[in-house]
């Protein structure tokens, strides 16, 4: 079967079809792994900072001692969510974050799959070839390129004048890594 070359104008909208599934796919794994385990490990964090510290600052704006009472009457409800949170699940937050993680599969499979139909068609339907190494390749350098001059910015810029603390960061970036490579 012989085919005549796709148009520049069909090479191009495959090449961007191409183009937003492999974004996408790269977003999609930052978020379910680093996002979406980061966001529920500070959450709960937060809480049980904020539990730790409810007693030591009802003592401060009450110096007379009259709070120490009702506190003291509070503190194994106090001791009770603190276990809770450090030895459950939030069932909220996992709902919320599975529905996204499904919702982004989902999203992936079908441009995966709309891929191979545009694919499909343009050889055997419309009888024209794609040089689909030459678009995959393009991309992948592409984002390549672009994702190290985006660690550059993060490590040189970013780390500097970020409002979360640096200590966070690179204590989260090392453990990311270290769990990849091991």
């Amino acid at each position: 079967m012989k085919l005549e070359p796709a148009s520049e104008k069909e090479e191009y909208f495959f090449d961007t079809l191409f183009h937003i599934f492999v974004l996408i796919l790269i977003l999609y794994t930052i978020f379910v792994v680093v996002i979406s385990p980061t966001g529920k490990k500070q959450f709960n964090q937060t809480i049980l900072d904020g539990i730790d510290y409810l007693p030591e600052y009802l003592q401060s704006i009450d110096p007379g001692g009259e709070i120490k009472d009702a506190l003291d009457e509070i503190s194994d409800e106090l001791l009770d969510m603190s276990d809770y949170y450090k030895n459950k699940e939030d069932t909220t937050r996992d709902d919320y974050n599975n529905l996204l993680i499904l919702g982004g599969a989902a999203v992936i499979v079908s441009l995966f799959v709309g891929i191979v139909c545009c694919y499909f068609v343009m050889k055997y339907a419309a009888k024209k070839s794609l040089d689909i190494y030459n678009i995959i390749l393009v991309n992948l350098l592409l984002f390549l390129v672009i994702g190290c001059i985006q660690m550059l910015f993060f490590f040189n810029v970013g780390m500097n004048y970020a409002p979360t603390t640096v200590s966070y960061l690179e204590n989260l970036i090392k453990e990311e890594f270290q769990k990849i490579l091991n």
